[in-house]
């Protein structure tokens, strides 16, 4: 119709013309008369007018085209991945729900693949956010090369994708699942002269009647960290009764937690006095920073049974930032400016360039440096030593001190010793606790403590439980003692009063720690 009128339009545009052209001519050969020039100019308007119309026509269509593109481009954006261009976690979850209300309906099933790559993170930390993004672009042309125009593939966040297989049996989307594996176990990414190989663990959820009420994206989730559990680059199916599955879901329970807790500020500081005992030197008392949760309910909640599950899904750099943070801001208050801090930082942290990052951003100005002492545990592995001594001794420079934790528990002991700028080192409580009946660990422990002398190392003995140990610890000259012979940990935030209160040093150490009980 609009085509219809638009033609009707152009040619009474071209039959007006020509008449005013005809006209105009033949006036110009003739003296204009009054009918003559009235007739001109009544066609002239309508020329003017029909031409106006017709570029108003023109401009609302172009109008409307734009806003119909806009429309169209915010629509794809609300639906798809911004880098790889798949479907994005929203449109999965609603593709999802959309197969689980069909399968209500129908006794069929669907298959649910989780996939995750083993090693982007590698990848990210030693090329570069920009080789990440160019390896997750091809990963997502490698996986939609294995699976049908009719599935649906989608990023769901960093490198995890979801797949779903609509009418796919068991063994089909076994199937599937291990040519996809397969072709990423085969695949090299290469960036500049690096090459890298990725790998890839797949968890399988079946979608039937028997399943449509739960949460199977979270399900199929849980198959894929039992798969990488399992030794990675592997597929795991998803079995309601399996130990590694009630395992995934309380571990992942008490990340929600932890989420949650670090949100509401309900991670909450406890320290614990690090006390001098060697006479021979003026050494000042120093607290430990601990780490509690509060639970939705206000219970406290002990960190052997969060930390391990934070280890484990990478939330350690969210929690170190937040203690440090957390630590900084309370050491800032003019009551406690001279008091001495003790922070851990754990393995991850230390390899996480982000956190090294974020720390040099907001921490190397800080003028209490001086009172901070950061531990790091004998164990952490180190992915990459240069970096992380190229860390430590930056640290150093900007005024921090540098403690290594649980000394002799590992077979790096003494290269870390070596190697790195350590000013204390803190002595396993595998060679405390049983020292009062144990030789060897009395021969150990002085051991440590002249090696640590000779490179004027301090020492600090850990689990300190009794007077026993107290007064063994002493004769071999160990610097420094922590425990609960000394002192059970407490909230911070009590610290200022608690020094106001009590003096604290080798000679009234028993006096301190019945106060402590009493609390």
């Amino acid at each position: 119709m609009d085509l219809i009128i638009e033609k009707q339009s152009l040619d009474l545009n071209n039959s007006l013309t020509a008449l005013h052209n005809s006209l105009h001519s033949s006036i110009n050969k003739l003296a204009y008369t009054g009918v003559a020039f009235f007739i001109l100019s009544i066609i002239t308007i309508l020329i003017i007018i029909l031409r106006a119309s017709r570029n108003e026509n023109s401009l609302l269509e172009t109008h409307l085209k734009t806003e119909k593109q806009t429309s169209k481009k915010f629509a794809h954006q609300a639906s798809h991945d911004s880098l790889t261009g798949l479907w994005n976690r929203r449109y999965f979850e609603k593709t999802l729900f959309e197969l689980k209300e069909k399968t209500n309906k129908q006794n069929i099933q669907h298959g649910l693949l989780y996939l995750d790559l083993d090693q982007f993170k590698i990848v990210n930390d030693t090329a570069g956010h920009e080789a990440g993004d160019q390896l997750i672009k091809q990963v997502s042309d490698i996986i939609q090369s294995h699976i049908r125009d009719s599935d649906t593939l989608a990023r769901l966040g960093g490198d995890e994708f979801g797949v779903l297989l609509p009418n796919c049996n068991l063994d089909n989307s076994i199937s599937v699942s291990e040519k996809i594996r397969n072709a990423l176990d085969t695949y090299r990414f290469n960036w500049h002269e690096a090459n890298f190989h990725i790998g890839s663990s797949i968890g399988i959820v079946m979608l039937n009647q028997n399943n449509i009420d739960k949460n199977v994206l979270k399900m199929a989730d849980i198959a894929c960290y039992n798969a990488k559990d399992s030794g990675r680059n592997c597929i795991h199916v998803y079995e309601n009764d399996n130990d590694q599955v009630i395992k995934r879901e309380n571990e992942m329970n008490v990340i929600s937690q932890i989420n949650n807790a670090l949100t509401h500020h309900r991670m909450h500081l406890y320290a614990q006095p690090i006390t001098p005992i060697n006479t021979e030197h003026n050494n000042q008392e120093y607290y430990e920073i601990l780490i509690r949760m509060e639970d939705e309910k206000g219970d406290i909640i002990s960190p052997i049974t969060f930390l391990p599950a934070a280890e484990r899904y990478g939330l350690m750099p969210k929690i170190d930032s937040y203690v440090i943070s957390s630590a900084f801001s309370w050491l800032k208050k003019p009551a406690n400016k001279d008091i001495r801090l003790s922070i851990n930082l754990s393995g991850t942290s230390i390899n996480s360039k982000e956190f090294i990052r974020n720390f040099y951003t907001n921490f190397s100005q800080f003028e209490f440096a001086h009172n901070i002492s950061f531990e790091i545990t004998e164990t952490s592995t180190l992915r990459d030593f240069s970096e992380s001594l190229s860390f430590f001794e930056n640290l150093k420079k900007l005024g921090y001190k540098i403690a290594l934790d649980d000394f002799g528990s590992g077979l790096a002991s003494f290269e870390y010793l070596k190697n790195l700028p350590i000013d204390t080192v803190k002595i396993d409580g595998s060679f405390i606790q049983s020292i009062e009946s144990n030789d060897v660990d009395v021969a150990m422990v002085e051991s440590i403590v002249n090696v640590c002398t000779k490179m004027n190392i301090q020492t600090v003995a850990e689990y300190v439980e009794n007077e026993q140990i107290l007064s063994i610890l002493k004769t071999l000259n160990v610097d420094y003692a922590q425990g609960y012979a000394v002192s059970k940990p407490f909230p911070l935030d009590e610290l200022t009063q608690w020094l106001q209160q009590n003096i604290t040093t080798s000679e009234n150490i028993i006096d301190f720690k019945k106060a402590t009980e009493k609390r």
